[in-house]
């Protein structure tokens, strides 16, 4: 009997777990924001691995709430590495910036290089009906590897009240860094 009961119990609870699914997860992906050209200048321009802070090098989008509390969401994500979408990224942008250059991810410093970009994001987060924000560092190299500017960028935009929106608020963000990069660039060559 206390078999039966057991089996009858196991199946139910079973069951119960069979009904109950979770939502689907929603994937997301940092987009190109469209610019006018700043300069008709050719350089060949690399873009390094970005370095990002571990609380947001994760699959899952990270928010914040009250300042303080960082909150992960298990069902929207990034489409993949967040550090490659922000290079994918803001290749794309600094192209649409000068658009007679060659822009691209790099992953090593090359002597076919002008430039290369180094990237530090310390942060790229969110709240909900308040700010995204975007907190920089980031290096301007040489054909020689020498650092030739060192420059911070620092900016927020409204993040609206969904993911869709927080992840738009972050595309013009990241597309603000690329024009503050941009300019110094062509200023310094």
């Amino acid at each position: 009997m206390k078999k039966l009961i057991s089996l009858c119990a196991f199946f139910l609870l079973c069951g119960c777990i069979g009904f109950t699914e979770s939502p689907p997860s929603q994937f997301y992906m940092l987009k190109t924001v469209p610019a006018e050209p700043i300069s008709r200048t050719r350089l060949n321009i690399g873009i390094q691995e970005v370095q990002i802070p571990e609380y947001i090098n994760r699959p899952q989008i990270v928010t914040i709430e009250n300042k303080v509390e960082y909150n992960i969401s298990e069902f929207n994500r990034w489409s993949s590495s967040l550090s490659g979408i922000i290079r994918r990224t803001l290749a794309s942008d600094m192209a649409y910036l000068l658009p007679q250059s060659f822009i691209k991810p790099s992953s090593i410093i090359s002597d076919n290089y002008n430039y290369t970009i180094s990237i530090e994001i310390n942060r790229l987060d969110g709240e909900f009906d308040k700010n995204a924000a975007l907190e920089a560092w980031w290096y301007i190299l040489n054909r020689k590897g020498q650092i030739v500017y060192r420059g911070q960028t620092s900016l927020s935009q409204p993040a609206g009240d969904n993911y869709e929106e927080l992840v738009s608020a972050q595309s013009l963000l990241l597309a603000e860094m690329a024009k503050e990069i941009i300019q110094k660039l062509l200023a310094v060559q």
